[in-house]
């Protein structure tokens, strides 16, 4: 049970850049569990998220895309917990070459997994990806794509993340022994 408002506002700086700003309030009533793990009552929590998002395309090749979140819940029995997420996204599409090319850099802090901040990357043809951030740390990704022709394309991205202090990363089989993660995904498209 609980309430959700959401608002969001976008502005036009030039012809080539816009900024938006998204605020997002969430009213829950959640089980709360006494000292023996038994839930014994409820509270409401608040969480309040605000996104602020600047796209800049000087050219028809060249866009770059930087964001700036903050996401924070306040409990009356667990505290007050919050987290935050900085990137910047560079990405090269020149229409000359038949090549693509995407870039970012992250850094992020959230003191809990309830304070995890998703954001969306870029990612191969017909794949997805949403990581979830949290705890503190870095996140890079490259993904370039060459079209060799009408025929071929070939897809390579790699991801890492870094996080600093961790002896271990994820729970359960998603588990990885270390202090950082990474992934190498190898697309080849023919069309026949």
């Amino acid at each position: 049970i609980g309430n959700e408002y959401r608002f969001k506002l976008s502005k036009r700086l030039a012809v080539n850049a816009i900024l938006s700003a998204q605020y997002r309030y969430r009213c829950q009533t959640t089980n709360v569990a006494n000292a023996t793990g038994n839930i014994a009552s409820t509270e409401e929590r608040q969480n309040h998220c605000l996104n602020l998002h600047l796209r800049y395309a000087p050219s028809a090749a060249y866009t770059f895309n930087s964001r700036v979140a903050f996401n924070h819940i306040a409990s009356p029995t667990e505290g007050d917990t919050s987290g935050f997420l900085l990137y910047h996204e560079a990405v090269y599409t020149p229409t000359s070459m038949p090549i693509a090319i995407a870039l970012r850099y992250a850094i992020f802090q959230a003191e809990d997994y309830d304070t995890r901040i998703y954001a969306y990357e870029r990612d191969l043809l017909y794949e997805y990806s949403t990581p979830a951030f949290y705890k503190k740390g870095s996140r890079f990704y490259i993904l370039l794509t060459w079209n060799i022709n009408k025929y071929i394309t070939i897809g390579m991205r790699y991801a890492i993340a870094l996080y600093p202090g961790q002896t271990t990363i994820g729970t359960g089989y998603d588990t990885t022994m270390g202090s950082k993660r990474q992934e190498i995904k190898l697309q080849l498209r023919c069309k026949i």
